[in-house]
C-alpha cells in the first residue's frame, strides 16, 4: 500500500497521468500497455484501474480526452479505465470505447469477462440516470401545476 502511495504521489509531482503496471518498480510510463500479443495480467490492469482512479480528476480528464489520430485498442482501454473512475459522468465514454473494445474477437476470457461486467455496469448507470431524468421531468410537471394554482390563488378575490 505504501508503495502504491509513493507511485501516486510521484506521479501526481511530476505530472505524469499513470504508472507501468507491468512493472512499478520501473517507475512512471505515460499508459498501461496493452500488447495484444501479450496482455498484462487482468490483476495488473485493475491494479492500474486502482491507480488511476486515485488520481485527481484533472490527471483522469487528460486521459480520457486525450485524442490521438493513431487511437488503437491500447489508448482504448486506458481510457476506459480512468473512465470508469466516474463512470457516471463518463457514460459517453465508457459506451464508445467499450463498443470499440468488445468489437474486437480476439480478447482472452478474462477480457472478455471484464468488458462485459463494464458494459453491466454502464447498463446499470444509465438505467439510473434514465430514472433520473424521468423523475426530474415529473418534478418539473408538478411544480408547473402547483406555480400555476398558486397564480390562480392569488388571482381570485
Amino acid at each position: 500500500m505504501i508503495k502504491l502511495a509513493a507511485v501516486i504521489l510521484t506521479m501526481s509531482l511530476s505530472g505524469c497521468t499513470t504508472l507501468n503496471a507491468r512493472n512499478p518498480d520501473a517507475g512512471i510510463n505515460n499508459h498501461l500497455e496493452f500488447n495484444l500479443e501479450k496482455l498484462p495480467a487482468i490483476d495488473e490492469v485493475l491494479a492500474y484501474q486502482t491507480a488511476l482512479c486515485q488520481l485527481d480528476k484533472v490527471a483522469r480528464l487528460t486521459i480520457i480526452h486525450n485524442d490521438s489520430i493513431n487511437e488503437g485498442h491500447s489508448q482504448r482501454f486506458n481510457r476506459l479505465l480512468a473512465a470508469s473512475c466516474e463512470a457516471d459522468a463518463n457514460s459517453n465514454v465508457l459506451e464508445k470505447d467499450l463498443k470499440l473494445l468488445m468489437a474486437w474477437p480476439q480478447w482472452p476470457p478474462v477480457y472478455k469477462d471484464f468488458l462485459g461486467q463494464s458494459k453491466r455496469h454502464l447498463e446499470a448507470i444509465q438505467r439510473i440516470q434514465q430514472t433520473s431524468n424521468q423523475a426530474q421531468k415529473a418534478l418539473e410537471v408538478k411544480l408547473k401545476a402547483l406555480s400555476e394554482i398558486e397564480e390562480t390563488m392569488s388571482q381570485e378575490p
